[in-house]
């Protein structure tokens, strides 16, 4: 497999989060790119240039950080079916990062906006 990666792309690390948690990095090439140059291995996988993008020894590319890691996942139960309670936790461990993310993000312009907007306006928050 081959995943292309960008350092400052909080999806891409969590891609490579759950790479490390089911054991599959050593089965992985990482490819460093920078999404913003559109660099041309990076476009044959993904024509919106973004990271990360999985590229399958089967040919097929899984492209959103989402896909990707029920992917990884779903690999790591098939080869320990006995044993259900890790990928159970990596799931967890993923939807955490997702979630948590999102949340860092909105509630700082909203903290903003409260302050700009005085109580009792129409865009009070």
């Amino acid at each position: 497999m081959k995943l292309f990666v960008n350092a400052a792309s909080p999806y891409a690390r969590l891609v490579r989060v759950i790479l490390v948690e089911t054991g599959l990095q050593a089965q992985t090439e990482l490819h460093y790119v920078d999404p913003r140059e559109s660099p041309p291995e990076l476009l044959a996988r993904n024509p919106a240039a973004k990271v990360p993008a999985l590229e399958l020894d089967n040919g097929t590319q899984p492209i959103e950080s989402d896909c990707i890691c029920d992917y990884l996942i779903g690999i790591r139960i098939e080869k320990t079916s006995r044993r259900r309670p890790r990928p159970t936790r990596l799931f967890g461990c993923k939807s955490s990062v997702s979630d948590v993310w999102p949340s860092i993000v909105l509630l700082e312009p909203c903290r903003w906006i409260g302050s700009v907007n005085p109580p009792g306006s129409r865009h009070a928050g």
